[in-house]
This record gives structure tokens, sequence and C-alpha cells, in this order.
């Protein structure tokens, strides 16, 4: 008798799971140490091209993009692009937020983020970033800050194209890429 309880149990236990939700989410966000520089941050891709999305937890149109990426990633996967995520979140709950965000959306790719963490001073590696985003006054002081923005790096690690296309550019944007793979 318990043989054959056993033996129904086992044949009923894939019916069972019928209904339930599969765990699809594929999402591999790398969180990357707080780097000394750009050029160190970037040594870590070299020889790949590199898209870079600077975005922050609460940005609308950030947060909308992120819907975009998923009809990207075999392209990005494909084409052995990395994708690079940073926040310009100032609080550790916002930078948290932003890699829920990309975990949320199913995404591969890496995250950094712009302020240094606890313990550690900002340097070299914000201010590059933040010349990337931010517009100065003639005095050096952030009169704006322009979320989101996209940055193709080649693969020698070079600008290449410092207000790339949008996740929501999708075929333009594979194209913009495509240019770069050479």
């Amino acid at each position: 008798m318990r043989t054959l309880l056993a033996l129904l149990l086992l044949s009923a236990s894939p019916l069972l799971s019928l209904g339930q939700p599969k765990e699809t989410n594929t999402s591999k966000i790398v969180r990357l140490d707080y780097p000394d520089s750009m050029r160190s941050l970037l040594q870590n891709f070299s020889g790949k091209v590199v898209y870079l999305d600077i975005f922050a937890s609460q940005c609308q149109p950030c947060r909308a993009e992120i819907t975009h990426y998923p009809a990207l990633q075999d392209f990005f996967t494909d084409n052995d692009i990395v994708c690079l995520f940073a926040s310009v979140d100032s609080d550790k709950a916002g930078r948290d937020q932003c890699v829920e965000l990309l975990n949320e959306a199913g995404l591969q790719g890496y995250f950094v983020t712009y302020f240094a963490p606890e313990g550690r001073t900002a340097g070299q590696f914000a201010n590059e970033l933040g010349a990337l985003f931010c517009d100065t006054d003639q005095a050096g002081k952030i009169v704006r800050i322009s979320v989101p923005r996209y940055i193709i790096f080649d693969r020698q690690g070079k600008i290449a194209e410092c207000h790339a296309k949008r996740p929501s550019n999708g075929e333009e944007l594979k194209k913009e890429l495509s240019g770069y793979l050479r």
C-alpha cells in the first residue's frame, strides 16, 4: 500500500505544479566595487563594446526605459555587448531600489554607483562620470542633472557616442551599436 501511495504521489507531482507560476527571472545584475576611475572600471570589459545607462530610481523616464531592455537582451548577449548601469541615487535605499528594478525586469549586466559608498571618498571616477550627465555653470557648480543618459564606449574603452540612442529606440540602437562591433 505504501508503495502504491508513493507511486501515486510521484506521478502526480508534475500535475501539482500546473497553474503555478514558473520562475523565469534570469536576471544577473552584478554589483561592482566602487572604481577609482572610469578607466579602471572599463578595464573590466577590455575588448568589448559597453553600453552605459546612467539613471536614478525615482526618475520616471529612466524607469520607463528599463522596460525596453528585455527586447534587446538577446542582441546584447549575441554581440557580447556589456550593459553597465550607473545609479546617481545619493542614498543606499535608492541604489538598492535601482538594482531591484533591474532584477525585476530580468536584466543582465553590471551595476555601479556614482556616489562613493560610506567610508570611501568620491574622486576621479565621480568627476569623470559626473561630466557625462551633469551640466555645470562657469564656476563648475552643477546646475542640472540629465538622466537618463546613454553612452557607448568602443572596444578600446573610449567614448564612441556620448548621446546614444535609448532602449526604446530598439532597432535604431541596435544599428548604432553595430557600428562599433567591427
